[in-house]
């Protein structure tokens, strides 16, 4: 299984798109979305790569994510092509977890990122839904071919979290369940509370309406994931590791386990 590094380049990155925030997962129809995007915002023929530059474009996700999984082996395939690497060299690299580019990046890295929840799409049997939920237009002409890979075993072995996420999607737009995480590692503590005050900021420090924040105390309080004598009797969320003094106040902020959402722009003028 695939250990995910700490901190490459374009590891993350979403386009925002009616309701959704639009995850990049290289090599699963990326350049055909954002093109798709760019036709009906510029209303002109995209330029070559316009991925970071169209409309929207971010690193934190503020909204859902809608994210389109591909086969774990088809995109490896594609990756290869696309960077030039032959295959056996490209096995060799991944298994020692090393990643010729971000074409290799594991999709399930997006499980259990930035605080929003995961809509799953499966590429290519849902492409027609996923492209009308985004309002993209027409869809893209897919080409299904049947091959043998002699690797399959081996890819499987390495990008096992993957495999077990494209083959968990049965019907279009499902809810992922988020990776369990009853004990953060500081790590993940820490990139959590860099994603909230990221939000907050943005925000422009926007604070949670009186009226809320009772309502989300007593939601926390009564949750088996609460520690209250943590922080020195403040509180923290077993599940993000946050302190729910500070994450409570946050109007950005929703709680991993989907108990209560981020304040929305109406009821901050409440």
């Amino acid at each position: 299984m695939i250990k995910f590094p700490e901190s490459p380049n374009f590891r993350f990155a979403f386009c925002e798109r009616n309701g959704f925030d639009f995850a990049y997962n290289w090599k699963v129809f990326t350049t055909e979305i954002v093109e798709a995007i760019w036709r009906s915002e510029m209303k002109t023929e995209p330029p070559p790569r316009p991925h970071f530059i169209i409309s929207g474009y971010k690193r934190i996700p503020q909204h859902p994510i809608a994210l389109l999984v591909g086969n774990p082996i088809t995109k490896f395939i594609a990756a290869c092509h696309e960077d030039g690497i032959e295959i056996d060299e490209a096995i060799s690299k991944v298994s020692e977890g090393k990643f010729p580019s971000f074409h290799f990046f594991p999709q399930s890295r997006f499980l259990g990122f930035g605080g929003q929840p995961i809509y799953l799409w499966k590429a290519p049997d849902h492409i027609e839904h996923f492209w009308e939920t985004l309002n993209l237009g027409e869809p893209p002409k897919i080409y299904n071919k049947e091959f043998d890979f002699q690797y399959s075993d081996k890819l499987r072995e390495i990008y096992k979290d993957d495999f077990e996420l494209y083959e968990s999607i049965k019907n279009p737009q499902t809810l992922a369940e988020s990776k369990s995480q009853v004990n953060p590692t500081l790590w993940e503590q820490m990139r959590n509370v860099g994603f909230a005050v990221g939000k907050f900021t943005a925000s422009g420090f926007k604070p949670t309406p009186p009226e809320i924040l009772t309502e989300r105390e007593s939601t926390c309080r009564s949750c088996d994931q609460w520690d209250a004598a943590a922080l020195k009797n403040t509180g923290r969320c077993k599940k993000c590791g946050c302190s729910t003094w500070a994450k409570l106040r946050m109007a950005t902020e929703r709680c991993p386990l989907g108990k209560w959402e981020a304040v929305s722009a109406e009821e901050g003028k409440q």
